[in-house]
């Protein structure tokens, strides 16, 4: 299916952050906080709220998110009735390869209308790990590098559909007439259907954009709809990955970039942690259910499903990067 090209693109950013009263986890007892945020276009420069250009009036007060159990996390941005929000589900710190390592889970879920034309038909997720506080201009330690994630695959049940198909018919017009014919060539096109086979697909893989990196600082997932049933991605994507970093003790942080594509082509984007207000992670904190294991080499593709299980029915899974491919 050939690329739309994109309609718009929208900042789902916020001017009006609203702090919600937090409400205990059912499983167990943590208490999570979440904010909203109503969306605002701006016509002059398509910014929301508080990702406009740098205002100097507004210099401190705009503070990084630091990470705690109780410190408020999921970012909510609407855009028409559609949804998308995003939680740190699970913070645990370890080793992996004898050195400093931290798992963290994600949830992202999405709010849109089934078969309409503002329903999400692709979203796409990155997020950025890097140094925090001075050892960013510092250069130390190394950035955090994403080590292993999952999900790396899921594939949904195989759906046949129909795909349009334009083919080019060159008929040639002669002149018998003249001595010597000459061809006109007329270009005409005939529509036809071809059968297709369409899936949902899930697909992560860790990237970076420095190109002096030695590792990945970047991990994301790609979510594309099944176009033959119209009823958008999946609502909910779990997800999870392991940040090895250098020094014990020291701070890190994430950034996280949401992007979804809808129906009609409209591209909406947002940044539930930006370089501005990013995610501290710091070694001081951790919640979630009991620690797995602290020992990360050892997580098995169990564990990985632990934080990651999938809602929806699935042919194809390959659980983690360091997992084989399964058919279900």
């Amino acid at each position: 299916m050939a690329e739309m090209d994109l309609a718009d693109d929208v900042n789902l950013a916020s001017q009006n952050e609203k702090e919600m009263e937090m409400q205990p986890a059912a499983d167990d007892g943590l208490v999570f906080a979440s904010s909203s945020v109503e969306l605002e276009v701006d016509n002059e420069a398509l910014y929301l709220g508080t990702n406009k250009p740098h205002d100097p009036t507004r210099e401190g007060k705009q503070r990084p998110k630091e990470l705690t159990a109780t410190t408020a996390r999921a970012i909510s941005n609407t855009f028409g009735g559609a949804r998308v929000s995003g939680d740190v589900t699970y913070l645990q710190h370890g080793t992996y390869d004898t050195k400093p390592a931290t798992l963290l889970g994600f949830n992202f879920r999405f709010k849109f209308e089934p078969g309409s034309a503002s329903r999400f038909t692709r979203a796409e997720i990155w997020v950025t790990f890097d140094s925090h506080g001075e050892n960013v201009t510092a250069g130390t330690p190394p950035k955090p590098a994403v080590k292993h994630y999952a999900p790396a695959l899921i594939c949904g049940p195989v759906s046949l559909g129909q795909v349009a198909k334009s083919v080019a018919v060159l008929p040639s017009i002669s002149a018998p007439t003249l001595p010597v014919q000459t061809g006109i060539g007329v270009t005409m096109t005939k529509s036809t259907t071809a059968a297709r086979e369409f899936q949902m697909k899930v697909i992560g893989e860790p990237s970076t954009d420095d190109d002096e990196a030695e590792e990945e600082d970047t991990i994301g997932w790609w979510i594309t709809e099944n176009a033959a049933q119209d009823d958008g991605i999946p609502r909910e994507l779990k997800s999870a990955v392991l940040v090895q970093h250098k020094d014990s003790g020291e701070a890190f942080q994430a950034t996280v970039h949401v992007k979804v594509r809808t129906r009609m082509g409209l591209s909406l984007f947002g940044w539930p942690w930006s370089k501005r207000t990013p995610l501290v992670i710091s070694n001081k904190e951790r919640f979630g259910k009991a620690a797995i294991t602290t020992t990360f080499d050892d997580l098995e593709d169990k564990d990985w499903l632990q934080l990651t299980e999938f809602p929806g029915l699935v042919q194809r899974i390959r659980i983690s990067d360091k997992s084989k491919e399964k058919i279900c």
